[in-house]
């Protein structure tokens, strides 16, 4: 019986979309073309050649020449969710889990610590709303998330004797690299898209739904507080929450990559809102 109900709302709630979709028709046209066009332009291109990139280094032993140096393996996920953003800290955590590297556990209490946004991502935003005023926004949000990877990492168990080398033919690194990065770019656009769609069709553009814009989808709350008459210090604040959080689509990817493991995504909620609060002070001092 619960389970009907359950089937019988999300029903109705489809419906309902789907009526305000076609009311707003011509609308949907205008946000899909200019979500494409941003994605392809701006997007995709780093996306792309990261993945590729990353899938080639995971290849080649990577994470087992990091370990040789750092007797760590874990300090590659960070260096590369720093430098990629998510979601490719996904893609490493999931290697770490296919090779027995960590187990599930270890790779819920990762995923709060290394969801990084594109570094050029951040400061092409923060530039556009604080323009010279953005230094300060951007130390917090990398020194919070270090420091929360910093308090994680103690916590993991590494499982040194799976971390071996791989013996892959040149021939076939390539090839295997843009196969599993088509599946994920393809992936990650229809994502960003159902949220898109969703977060500019139906919410408009006040002070809470810019909030809860960037809560869902992360381009459409800071894209609507670019224009916003606010104070400073209320922008910042929203900014740091919407990117110290890193936004539902960010996570749904993330949980498509790894679907096929049992990650307990409450630590994730727990750290990010720990995140939130410390960030949150630290503007307000």
């Amino acid at each position: 019986m619960k389970k009907n109900k359950q089937d019988l709302i999300i029903l109705l709630l489809l419906l309902v979309y789907l009526i305000i979709i076609y009311i707003n028709y011509n609308k949907l046209k205008m946000i899909v073309n200019s979500t494409l066009l941003i994605y392809i332009n701006n997007v995709f291109p780093f996306l792309f050649i990261t993945m590729i990139i990353n899938n080639i280094l995971l290849d080649i032993n990577m994470i087992y020449y990091t370990n040789k140096i750092t007797n760590n393996p874990i300090y590659y996920l960070l260096i590369v969710s720093i430098t990629s953003g998510s979601p490719m800290n996904a893609i490493i955590i999931k290697d770490f889990l296919d090779k027995g590297i960590i187990n599930e556990n270890d790779a819920s209490f990762l995923i709060a610590p290394t969801m990084f946004n594109n570094p050029l991502f951040i400061v092409n935003y923060l530039n556009l709303i604080f323009k010279e005023k953005m230094l300060i926004s951007l130390l917090i949000y990398y020194l919070s998330n270090i420091v929360l990877f910093i308090y994680i990492i103690n916590k993991i168990k590494i499982n040194k004797k799976s971390i071996i080398k791989n013996n892959i033919k040149i021939k076939y690194l390539i090839k295997n690299s843009i196969d599993k990065s088509i599946h994920n770019l393809l992936n990650i656009l229809c994502i960003i898209l159902i949220f898109k769609i969703t977060c500019d069709i139906i919410l408009n553009d006040s002070l809470i739904s810019i909030l809860i814009k960037g809560l869902l989808e992360i381009t459409s709350g800071l894209t609507s507080l670019i224009n916003i008459n606010l104070s400073l210090k209320i922008k910042r604040i929203i900014t740091s929450i919407i990117l110290s959080f890193g936004s539902l689509s960010i996570l749904m990817q993330i949980s498509i990559i790894l679907d096929k493991y049992n990650i307990n995504y409450k630590y994730f909620f727990k750290y990010k809102f720990i995140q939130i609060i410390i960030n949150t002070i630290l503007l307000l001092i």
